[in-house]
């Protein structure tokens, strides 16, 4: 065998040991990495193969990850490499209620843009307008309405948006889910 091709087999055989024994420690790099917003080792990680739909022991995702924090960026980048945009963590909760949750408004705009489920609820039947609601935050609560959100689905305990609002005191968006028609 020539030098060079021992050369290339060693090379192979590396990455393949990689892959297999470090893909773990990528992971938590490229999590460090979106929580640092550090766009470029983003690219890096997931350019030698970081698993963008990963779940760490909980069931989040390098997405939800992005979304908690605002990393627009980052979450861009890992939706256009396969992240799966309406994946779920055991509860229910997506990329979509943690940016709804943490009132990453730009966030909740590029999820909605990019195909995440405004209607899927969570393991208490809480749909996404009710996680706003319950937040208070009307910006997102009227594009989830403009896109359609559903005003009079219920909780598995009978809750509502606007019963949420009005619990909660958020009174801008009691106000706007009245106007749109909850009752």
């Amino acid at each position: 065998m020539k030098t060079g091709s021992l050369i290339v087999s060693a090379v192979i055989v590396s990455v393949m040991f990689c892959v297999l024994v470090c893909s773990a420690g990528m992971n938590e790099d490229l999590v460090s990495a979106i929580e640092k917003n550090n766009i470029k080792k983003v690219k890096a990680l997931i350019a030698i193969g970081a698993d963008v739909n990963k779940r760490n022991d909980r069931g989040t995702t390098p997405l939800m990850i992005a979304a908690m924090m605002e990393r627009v960026e980052a979450a861009r980048l890992l939706i256009e490499k396969g992240a799966e945009v309406n994946a779920a963590e055991p509860d229910g909760w997506t990329a979509l209620t943690f940016a709804i949750q943490m009132s990453q408004v730009k966030i909740v705009k590029l999820l909605i843009e990019k195909g995440a489920n405004i209607h899927v609820k969570d393991m208490f039947g809480w749909t996404s307008l009710m996680h706003a609601a319950s937040v208070g935050d009307a910006a997102i609560v009227k594009m989830l309405l403009d896109k359609g959100a559903d005003i009079h689905a219920k909780s598995l305990k009978g809750d509502t948006a606007l019963s949420i609002a009005e619990r909660e005191k958020k009174k801008d968006v009691v106000t706007l889910l009245q106007k749109a028609g909850a009752t």
